[in-house]
């Protein structure tokens, strides 16, 4: 587990002396901090741009998308909405941290909105293309999205659909009683997205043709962020099939 007070570049040289756990795709438990800075690294080394560089040259710019960053600034983060919480405090803390917020640290700080996330899952739900444009191709979207790895994931707790970094959806009538499915009933294993701590989620379905996007500042307990998460995503199944 790192930390996200590290710098950058103790980071990396960390994970260069790590080693893993378990051999890659036998053992599956989700992370929110070391893959980010593993790919983060990756791409710098094979573009020699940062990955805010990066995702400004190929995707926001030509886009359109203004908001969206990894490096807010201060004056970013102070018209931002304070992270609000009365049940994960520490969480809340962190999160609010001035010195946090406007580093770069991949999975953690990305400051955006609804729109903005709903734009670029909008792009890969019509397999790389956006407005018209082509910023992916339709077989990389398609890796991306399709199921990678199905079984217990040590640290949801349950068996989780993985594709590579997104969630898949599914409703499994032997996880019926714990809360969830985050991305609705009616989502099934080619529905793809992610949530955010506690708080904000975004999913796609390409043949449904929805791209449900939802922030917020507030933080819940587990169980009440995906009973949040499960309710509004049901009401926009609901609004979709009417």
């Amino acid at each position: 587990q790192l930390q996200p007070f590290s710098t950058w570049d103790r980071t990396i040289a960390w994970l260069e002396h790590s080693r893993p756990a378990s051999e890659a795709g036998v053992t599956s438990a989700y992370q929110p901090l070391n893959y980010g800075f593993i790919l983060g690294e990756l791409l710098q080394r094979v573009s020699g741009l940062s990955p805010q560089a990066y995702l400004e040259e190929h995707f926001l710019r030509p886009m359109g998308l203004k908001t969206t960053t990894w490096t807010p600034s201060a004056e970013q983060v102070a018209a931002a909405p304070r992270i609000e919480s009365r049940t994960a405090p520490a969480s809340a803390w962190l999160f609010n941290r001035l010195y946090l917020r406007t580093r770069m640290v991949p999975v953690f700080n990305l400051l955006t909105n609804a729109s903005e996330l709903a734009a670029f899952f909008q792009l890969l739900s019509q397999g790389g293309c956006y407005r018209g444009v082509r910023y992916l191709s339709a077989e990389i979207v398609s890796e991306a999205t399709t199921l990678q790895f199905r079984g217990l994931d040590l640290t949801v707790g349950r068996e989780t659909l993985w594709a590579l970094g997104f969630h898949l959806g599914g409703f499994k009538k032997e996880h019926a009683w714990r809360p969830g499915p985050a991305m609705g009933v009616s989502s099934s294993p080619r529905t793809f997205g992610h949530c955010g701590h506690l708080s904000s989620i975004v999913w796609a379905d390409p043949d449904a043709a929805i791209v449900f996007s939802f922030t917020c500042n507030g933080l819940l307990r587990s169980s009440e962020a995906a009973r949040r998460w499960q309710r509004l995503a049901d009401l926009a199944w609901n609004a979709a099939a009417a």
